[in-house]
């Protein structure tokens, strides 16, 4: 299911999703949204932040995702927005936010985003965000190798997620994959 006000987004993401999924819901408003989740029993929601042109602090996303958790919290939620930042981002993975994935999109991604978060586990549960493995002994000190870089980065780009994906030599949506793991 894709809740987005932008019809463009909407189209795009619905023909993007199509070869992946058995069937893509689209919503323009998101105050059907639970009633929609209720009787369509999606596998994933990717819910756009901003419904209102004038607001783009994410508040709207933060209250369907809010919602959501309490009356379907078996369903992952991937938030949308082309208005991120760090902390937004952080705000929504803490209230239950299975990812969070910026606009414009890197196509291969979100499939592979939406693929994830969609598929059970043994238990029959949504898989879990993959997290760093704190006892791979190696690998540890790569991690926090890289961890330090990423906050370096953070901190003398004053924030500015562009510039510091830029630096790091890789995509936004990357950066936020990163952010998110190591708990930034």
């Amino acid at each position: 299911m894709v809740a987005d006000d932008n019809r463009s987004v909407l189209t795009a993401v619905s023909l993007l999703l199509r070869p992946f999924f058995e069937r893509v819901v689209t919503l323009t408003s998101p105050v059907h949204l639970l009633a929609v989740v209720k009787a369509e029993s999606p596998d994933c929601v990717l819910l756009d932040m901003n419904f209102k042109s004038a607001v783009n602090n994410g508040n709207e996303g933060l209250y369907w995702l809010g919602r959501l958790r309490e009356s379907s919290p078996a369903v992952p939620v991937v938030l949308f927005t082309a208005y991120a930042d760090i902390r937004l981002a952080v705000q929504g993975i803490k209230a239950g936010a299975a990812e969070f994935v910026v606009k414009p999109w890197d196509n291969r991604e979100l499939i592979d985003t939406l693929l994830r978060v969609s598929e059970p586990t043994e238990s029959g549960a949504p898989a879990e965000p993959a997290q760093a493995d704190s006892s791979a002994g190696p690998a540890d000190s790569l991690a926090a190798m890289e961890r330090g870089r990423i906050e370096r980065a953070i901190v003398e780009e004053r924030g500015n997620m562009t510039r510091v994906a830029i630096r790091l030599g890789i995509s936004r949506q990357t950066l936020y994959n990163k952010i998110k793991r190591y708990g930034l």
